[in-house]
């Protein structure tokens, strides 16, 4: 499996462990995301995290864990990472929970 990189590409380092991250998650023969291991009733389950550190205090971290039906975990990390970046009321996050349309369709960030 091969990873290219465009040398005049512009995206992120974040984008780029993203796409590589994605890469692992889509190929069977990797434990990771379509490719893991089954649980002990034949189900997969997968936990996936992002951390971005810019500075000490414009860091961000995003995870999920035991996510069942989502074919890139990093996907959805990346959205929690996202969602957590949002103007906080009261100084806190608000919770997040995964939506079964999310499931479905594979498409997080039209729904937070």
């Amino acid at each position: 499996m091969a990873l290219t990189v465009d040398p005049n590409l512009t995206e992120s380092a974040l984008d780029s462990v993203q796409r590589a991250v994605c890469k692992l998650e889509d190929d069977p023969a990797v434990n990771a995301g379509y490719g893991s291991n089954l649980t002990e009733d034949g189900r997969v389950e997968c936990d996936a995290a992002l951390m971005s550190y810019k500075t000490a205090s414009a860091s961000a971290f995003g995870s999920v864990a035991a996510v069942q039906g989502i074919r890139n975990p990093v996907l959805a990390a990346r959205a929690v990472l996202e969602y957590s970046q949002r103007p906080k009321r009261l100084g806190r996050v608000a919770p997040l929970c995964v939506h079964p349309l999310v499931r479905a369709t594979g498409q997080l960030n039209q729904h937070l």
